[in-house]
């Protein structure tokens, strides 16, 4: 027997109150958080949006985290962030994220809207969740959600982005990442993420000196991330094809911190920077700065060159090969027969 119109509307009436009851209850034990507990919660906030790849920062947070869930294991907004924390522990580069760090943020995140079924931040959060794992309608819809439910929170434009980028949709992205810096958000980390999105729009529409411009103005936000330089300097090797500023931007970035992707790139500016000096006949400081890139990586100069720059590596490989040709003397690294 079909369920007639009546008991439809009744069923979803039911549904409707159940919502804004959820949603009351969640207020409510909103409300009961002391202030001591949500300064925490603050600080742990500010802790994650300073996070650059430091793991003594995601040691400190989750400690505090685990404070306030031992007080008030309700608390969603915590939940919230212990997701937040779970992505950072468990990133190892751009999109590449640990699966059983996401599984484990996705449970938490789960719990964070069962507590508060209206929590458009959460929902944002799940946007971007979704999207590291590649479950790209459902990344859409929870930014969706997000939408209907309202927020100021820049991620949501930030994580919109991302998704429309997948899609090829670059203009729509573009005015997504726009949105964010028009906003003048207090929040660094969401506007250093947006002037690096945008700066990668106009590097693939090919507008070099747009995106160098942006590159360069994330470090009034952040001057002290280290990715922000290395991104900067893969740029600038690889698009721009200035070697020496590269390498210049691969050694600021290794002062702040120490990581492969930075070395590996400097290595590459080294070999590249080698190229131009044996072109223009000053052997002797391309001498002294083939030492320093094989110090870094020996083996194969064009293995370095392809892993910082991938497809774009071709004319950087070319130059290379025509300042081998010209002076072999100078080389102490051998390229296999043929390589491109």
């Amino acid at each position: 027997m079909k369920p007639s119109i009546r008991s439809w509307l009744l069923c979803g009436l039911l549904l409707l109150s159940t919502a804004y009851l959820s949603s009351a209850f969640a207020i409510d034990k909103e409300a009961a958080i002391d202030s001591q507990t949500k300064t925490q919660l603050k600080k742990t906030i500010a802790l994650l949006d300073s996070w650059g790849g430091e793991a003594s920062i995601l040691n400190e947070a989750r400690t505090y985290l685990d404070e306030i869930l031992r007080k008030h294991p309700n608390y969603a907004a915590a939940h919230r962030e212990y997701a937040r924390y779970y992505i950072m522990q468990g990133y190892y580069r751009d999109n590449d994220v640990d699966p059983n760090a996401l599984k484990a943020a996705e449970k938490s995140l789960k719990t964070a809207i069962t507590l508060n079924p209206n929590f458009a931040e959460a929902y944002i959060l799940f946007g971007h969740l979704y999207f590291l794992q590649q479950r790209y309608d459902e990344a859409k819809a929870a930014l969706t959600a997000a939408d209907k439910l309202g927020s100021t929170d820049p991620w949501l434009h930030n994580n919109w982005a991302d998704v429309l980028i997948e899609e090829g949709n670059l203009d729509k992205a573009a005015a997504h990442y726009r949105q964010v810096i028009d906003s003048k958000t207090k929040n660094m980390k969401a506007m250093t993420q947006a002037f690096s999105g945008l700066a990668k729009y106009y590097t693939q529409t090919q507008h070099f000196d747009d995106a160098d411009k942006l590159y360069k103005k994330q470090f009034t936000y952040e001057p002290k991330k280290a990715w922000l330089h290395g991104n900067y300097a893969t740029f600038l090797l690889c698009y721009k094809v200035d070697a020496k500023a590269a390498a210049n931007e691969f050694k600021a970035a290794l002062k702040l911190m120490d990581y492969g992707i930075a070395r590996n790139g400097l290595a590459a500016a080294l070999y590249r920077k080698w190229a131009d000096e044996s072109l223009a006949g000053r052997m002797g400081d391309a001498r002294a700065t083939l030492s320093e890139a094989t110090a870094l990586m020996a083996g194969n100069p064009i293995d370095a060159i392809e892993s910082a720059c991938g497809n774009v590596s071709d004319p950087i490989v070319a130059t290379f090969q025509a300042a081998m040709q010209k002076n072999t003397t100078t080389m102490n690294v051998t390229i296999p027969q043929g390589q491109k």
